[in-house]
């Protein structure tokens, strides 16, 4: 029963991801960006010799992101050599991913594996082909706060809207399917005991306490610029309102952004009214803009950037449209 984890980032899938790892049976590690290749799905035996290449062979990230390559070993212990031999030896896409996820459960004396990357939102239909008994779990946090983290971290607010708008509708083409589950970030740090277990109840494992307590000895990164705890530490709430203290000026840009970018990916979810409605979190009343045409001179730019870095989304599939 694998469990494939899709978002926008800063939406708190970190330390969900943290959370799950806790569990005695279920291995969640680092992103890897492992299942967001699509080159990988469509055609393994092409591919496959460049599953340890970054930079300009790497594959690319399906999704918004620039992302190359992959990040296999951060925190796993397999050597390079066994990464290698792994890929020559599978037939096939989802033979690897057994193969490699088996020798991570080996490892951690554990029985379901999940994988956290945001730009999994956008290969959730190629997964469910290869594991049809796979869960998605779709991590939804209020908009206004989400774009807010991202700024905090240094992100555009171009970028930023355009990530949350992007990731979250393509989780929500699945939000009817029984496989589809959301962790509401607003819950999980105000009552995690409650929302945890509601989430090991749909994916039939039992609720362990260890889940929602610190465990500072954990490896890797757990703290990121922007961020106002580190994922070992205590769960508090006080992230939830982030929106409020950005300057009036970004928040302007910022609901400009969400009243007139939309996406071309789907019908059914296209704009931020869409998620506001889907996910049942209220809209804010708008502050006053004028028409600085910030986000559509971000938009030229934009385009020649992911033209020069060969980025997933290019001119003849770009994801985004203004409204006015």
């Amino acid at each position: 029963m694998p469990i494939l984890i899709g978002c926008s980032p800063s939406t708190g899938s970190s330390l969900l991801r943290r959370i799950l790892n806790r569990h005695s049976q279920v291995f969640c590690g680092p992103e890897t960006s492992l299942l967001t290749k699509k080159g990988f799905y469509s055609d393994w035996d092409l591919y496959k010799n460049r599953i340890l290449h970054k930079k300009t062979v790497g594959l690319v990230n399906v999704g918004w992101h620039h992302m190359k390559g992959l990040n296999l070993q951060d925190e796993n212990d397999l050597p390079t050599s066994d990464i290698i031999r792994l890929a020559s030896e599978s037939d096939s896409f989802s033979d690897f991913i057994n193969e490699y996820f088996i020798k991570l459960l080996q490892s951690s004396q554990k029985t379901i594996w999940a994988e956290k990357t945001p730009s999994n939102a956008f290969a959730i239909d190629d997964f469910k082909s290869l594991f049809p008994d796979s869960n998605i779990i779709h991590v939804v946090r209020n908009p206004y706060d989400t774009i807010a983290s991202l700024v905090n971290r240094g992100m555009s607010v171009f970028n930023a809207v355009s990530v949350y708008l992007l990731n979250v509708c393509k989780c929500l083409e699945h939000k009817s399917k029984p496989y589809y589950y959301e962790v509401r970030y607003e819950d999980l740090v105000e009552k995690p005991k409650e929302s945890i277990a509601e989430l090991c109840q749909f994916l039939e494992i039992k609720y362990e306490n260890e889940m929602i307590l610190t465990s500072p000895n954990e490896k890797g990164v757990d703290h990121m610029k922007g961020w106002n705890y580190k994922e070992t530490a205590q769960i508090g709430n006080k992230s939830v309102g982030r929106f409020d203290g950005l300057p009036v000026i970004t928040k302007r840009l910022v609901q400009e952004g969400m009243n007139n970018l939309h996406s071309t990916l789907s019908q059914n979810c296209n704009c931020y009214d869409d998620i506001f409605k889907a996910l049942k979190y209220d809209k804010k009343a708008i502050i006053s803009t004028s028409k600085n045409y910030y986000f559509q001179r971000e938009m030229v730019k934009d385009k020649l950037i992911r033209l020069i870095k060969k980025s997933y989304f290019r001119s003849h599939n770009y994801p985004l449209k203004w409204k006015n």
